[in-house]
């Protein structure tokens, strides 16, 4: 859990803050996984009753809330949006950061979205999430790509966490991009183990490879 996110939830279990519109549907969406469609609606309902005394960093929290959700259901344009409004009130959110990346490359901003990875991965070296991302933006399938420094990237992200099956699966993927398919096939295939049939990504470019 972030200092922010501490802090915010803090304030909202604090009985001197008294009850407001806002922090009334704030405490709503809290309690709610970002999973559950409630999340954003009470989110938004929170945005729309703020009032300045209800404090910015709240505000920001409830964007940050409603940009989680919005994600998940594929909103990403209004899951930027919300996240800009994040970083606008709090600048050092690293988590609205990593999520814009995100937004960002789901609607095919490569660039835009490799700037917010490397600004994420500055200030969290350790989250092995920034640097997958950081790859993810620099394969030339999403832009004009640089598929060795997306595996740098992946490489950073394998140190931390050598059972994870993405960095394998995106040096196949970049490989793809450079039309080596040996090399993306061996990548794929130990994508594929470390996966051990939990997820279908490696297995489907897997398939991909073989057919080129």
């Amino acid at each position: 859990m972030s200092r922010t996110v501490a802090a915010v939830l803090l304030l909202l279990a604090a009985p001197a803050l008294g009850a407001t519109a806002f922090r009334d549907e704030l405490r709503r969406a809290e309690a709610r996984d970002a999973s559950d469609p409630e999340r954003a609606e009470f989110a938004t309902r929170a945005i729309r009753a703020w009032r300045p005394d209800d404090g910015r960093l709240l505000l920001s929290h409830a964007h940050l809330r409603r940009a989680e959700a919005l994600l998940l259901r594929g909103e990403d344009a209004s899951a930027e949006e919300d996240l800009t409004k994040v970083l606008e009130n709090d600048p050092g959110n690293r988590n609205a950061l990593l999520l814009r990346g995100r937004a960002r490359l789901a609607q095919g901003r490569a660039v835009a979205a490799e700037a917010d990875f490397a600004a994420y991965v500055d200030g969290a070296s350790q989250d092995r999430e920034g640097w997958l991302g950081l790859a993810d933006a620099r394969l030339p399938e999403n832009g004009p790509g640089r598929p060795a420094e997306a595996r740098k990237a992946a490489a950073r992200a394998r140190r931390l966490d050598p059972e994870d099956w993405r960095p394998d699966w995106l040096d196949g993927r970049s490989y793809l991009g450079e039309r080596r398919y040996d090399a993306a096939l061996e990548a794929l295939e130990r994508a594929a183990r470390l996966a051990a049939g939990g997820s279908p990504e490696p297995y489907a470019a897997r398939a991909a490879a073989l057919a080129a």
